[in-house]
């Protein structure tokens, strides 16, 4: 083990180079490997849900509406356990057009607990001191993180789509899912301060038993076949799913990047372990010819590269996990909108380093192997 400490000192400019290329290139795969992993976990968790969703049918948009008078309608439909309306606000928390956007959806304060488990996680003191103030919101977890908002705080949202500013004040936080990085405000509310009493752009309804789930969606879709409005309904994993497909194939292209990445970092090791050991094929020579076996000289080679990427992709895989639990990344889909590195991640991501390195050695670690004393000593000769 001394050996190869001295070995990795004695070019330490190479050794560190080598190692910072291998500490950014996991790095970057750790946050890839995050993204995968949270979009799987939504996906996994909203398959877990009771919960439907229903859109305006025709166009697939949600900014082309549907008729309130539609829900109603639907609660009335067997198995449907409870219905609630969302209208969309779209506004500027700041001066940031691209990073202060704030989504905020107005909610029927009589229905909105019974449809959705993130709401019925808010305390009955928050709750009731939301639904008595009519500027009163509810607001996620990680928007309340991100710019430092407590309850009692007041503030006004710069309207973009529609262009009308929205006063608020928060009376409560939602801690967990769907919702941690929406705004909740009063449906009529919203209605006044918009002007629009007629049209929603979603609604959301809890059904008894899981079966009923496609059972209650092909029955609302029939029900209103022939209504001017048509409807799409969705399940909550699919409903996620396709916002994922909206956003283009962020799976596969997270796959192909990261295999791009693995083979770039194992190149740059390779061609840098393979001129470290040819310029002291001589000294293996040497201690070959004092005694040394060939596993010896193979030992020496593969733990000198796999310690070197060992120790970049360690400082790559913490440092990643670090500053992305301190500052983490916006990513607008479904429950992981403000991003972090995992645990599994930075793992994954010592192991990756860990087989980079043995592969980086491998082929200069068989040419010491072969090495042949004699040739050694014509060379030092």
């Amino acid at each position: 083990m001394s050996l190869i400490f001295k070995n990795i000192k004695r070019n330490m400019r190479r050794s560190v180079l080598t190692g910072l290329s291998i500490a950014i290139s996991i790095f970057i795969f750790c946050l890839l490997l995050s993204i995968t992993g949270a979009i799987h976990y939504t996906l996994d968790e909203a398959g877990k849900t009771l919960t439907l969703l229903v859109q305006e049918g025709s166009s697939g948009s949600f900014f082309f509406g549907l008729p309130v008078s539609y829900v109603p309608k639907i609660r009335e439909i067997p198995g449907v356990a409870g219905a609630t309306p969302f209208k969309f606000y779209l506004g500027l928390a700041g001066k940031d057009i691209w990073r202060n956007q704030v989504f905020a959806m107005g909610v029927d304060i009589a229905t909105i607990r019974q449809a959705r488990p993130e709401v019925q996680a808010v305390s009955d003191e928050e709750f009731n001191s939301f639904t008595s103030k009519r500027e009163g919101a509810l607001v996620g977890a990680s928007l309340i993180k991100q710019y430092n908002w407590k309850v009692g705080d007041r503030f006004i949202l710069k309207g973009l789509v529609p262009p009308i500013d929205l006063e608020i004040e928060i009376k409560g936080i939602i801690p967990f899912g769907t919702f941690r990085e929406i705004v909740l405000v009063r449906l009529d509310y919203l209605e006044e301060v918009l002007r629009d009493k007629e049209w929603i752009n979603l609604i959301g309804l809890k059904v008894d038993r899981p079966e009923l789930l496609p059972v209650v969606a092909k029955t609302i879709d029939e029900t209103f076949k022939n209504y001017p409005t048509r409807t799409r309904t969705w399940t909550e994993k699919s409903f996620m799913a396709n916002m994922v497909k909206i956003m283009g194939n962020i799976t596969l292209a997270i796959t192909a990047i990261s295999t791009v990445l693995f083979i770039a970092t194992l190149t740059v090791s390779f061609n840098s372990i393979s001129m470290s050991i040819m310029e002291r094929m001589t000294e293996l020579g040497v201690l070959k010819v004092i005694g040394f076996r060939s596993f010896h000289l193979f030992g020496f080679v593969v733990g000198e590269s796999s310690l070197i990427c060992f120790l970049g992709g360690l400082a790559g895989s913490i440092s990643s996990f670090i500053i992305f639990y301190y500052f983490p990344i916006f990513f607008p889909v479904g429950t992981f909108a403000y991003l972090s590195v995992s645990q599994e991640a930075v793992i994954m991501g010592i192991g990756i380093s860990l087989i980079i390195g043995i592969l980086s050695g491998f082929i200069p670690a068989v040419k010491a192997w072969r090495l042949k004393p004699v040739e050694v000593l014509r060379r030092v000769e």
